[in-house]
């Protein structure tokens, strides 16, 4: 029922939870690779990548104009706007990136867009800051509070904040910065 999986690029639709993903797999080795010569093939754990490993998701909705309006009040605080929409989809992205990497739209196979038990959107924020901004935005903004802001125990930087959005997506802010 989803779209087509080329194997150098992904594109798939989960239609059972609404969550899209591509993934650029030639750009990803194409980069490792070049990173492994450059460290004349020394191993590549531990190291930050060249390309970000995910190169963008959606999150599926049953009301987009609503969708829409409560996006356009949590994402500014993490430095995303709305760049792009239509009828089906509405995308955004942080000031200067050349693609959306964030989407919201209308599941590609018609079917009523539903929340995945166990999948979550993780977005980085830059601040502790940020991230009580995108929990106290999203709260305001209807969402249902899933874990107010605050370290974890996943290491000792791990700031994070989770919500679900209108339709039951859940996502969270996390700034891994010290402060």
């Amino acid at each position: 029922m989803g779209r087509s999986c080329p194997m150098m690029a992904i594109d798939c639709l989960i239609p059972e939870i609404g969550i899209d993903v591509g993934i650029n797999y030639a750009a990803i080795e194409s980069a490792t690779a070049s990173f492994a010569r450059l460290k004349g093939g020394a191993a590549l754990r531990g190291f930050e990548p060249l390309i970000p490993m995910l190169l963008y998701v959606t999150l599926g909705t049953n009301d987009l104009y609503r969708a829409g309006h409560f996006y356009d009040a949590v994402l500014p605080v993490l430095g995303y706007r709305r760049q792009r929409s239509s009828e089906e989809e509405i995308g955004y992205a942080a000031e200067g990136d050349t693609r959306c990497r964030f989407w919201v739209v209308t599941p590609f196979n018609r079917r009523r867009a539903t929340s995945g038990n166990g999948a979550m959107v993780a977005l980085a924020a830059e601040t502790r800051a940020d991230v009580d901004a995108f929990h106290a935005a999203a709260i305001a903004a209807g969402a249902v509070d899933e874990g107010r802001a605050g370290l974890r125990s996943y290491h000792a930087h791990f700031y994070a904040a989770y919500i679900r959005d209108l339709d039951g997506n859940k996502l969270s802010a996390v700034c891994e910065n010290p402060e």
